[in-house]
């Protein structure tokens, strides 16, 4: 408890020119370690990297980590250079294994439902400490035409499903609406507090 996590960024240059990047853990004592990935490219541009120590996995592209109550650590990974899959929400355990959440085929609206076999394109990521993981989404509304965008928040639930919980419905929405039925405006960020409320930040 106390720990800090941070993600850096490691450029890999020719002929791949991807973002690997680092996980550090800055202890309470201000000690700082490395906590997850590696920064070579693993061989063929391919890699098996489920269920495997978070020393051991190439984590490419971390644009977002979330640490929840109880010790996990979450990040949003980007796919591996020349890769047609799409992002991943991906989660440390307390014993250091890594697993991916949701995510993983190319960019494209996917509905509610199993989130391994549904692709996501989160932003911002908070963990509640029950095991689900609420993220920003911005390719979850289909055929939206509006010019601010169809961003939408969504979770995976501690039970492995994917829902949305607010922005599903392109109209305004005064305060006292479903957040479901919410029209959200470009959110940006969310965070759980200790009783379990979700907070969500939208440009206005």
């Amino acid at each position: 408890r106390g720990n800090l996590f941070v993600s850096e960024f490691v450029s890999l240059g020719s002929p791949n020119f991807g973002i690997a990047s680092h996980i550090r853990r800055i202890a309470p004592d201000g000690t700082i370690t490395r906590f997850a990935g590696y920064g070579s490219l693993p061989t063929g541009n391919t890699v098996d990297d489920e269920a495997k120590p978070a020393l051991d996995v190439f984590v490419n592209g971390i644009s977002a980590l979330a640490a929840d109550s109880t010790g996990n650590l979450y990040l949003v990974q980007a796919p591996l250079p020349n890769s047609r899959a799409g992002l991943r929400i991906r989660r440390i355990d307390t014993n250091g294994i890594v697993n991916t959440l949701a995510g993983g085929p190319a960019f494209s609206f996917s509905p509610d439902g199993p989130p391994l076999s549904t692709a996501v394109t989160p932003g911002s990521i908070a963990a509640d400490g029950r095991g689900n993981v609420a993220f920003t989404d911005i390719l979850a509304i289909p055929n939206c035409t509006s010019a601010i965008g169809g961003s939408v928040v969504r979770e995976v639930t501690a039970q492995s499903t994917l829902t949305t919980l607010a922005g599903a419905t392109p109209k305004p929405a005064p305060d006292g609406t479903p957040a479901r039925d919410a029209w959200l405006l470009q959110p940006t960020a969310v965070a759980f507090n200790r009783a379990g409320d979700l907070f969500v930040a939208e440009k206005s």
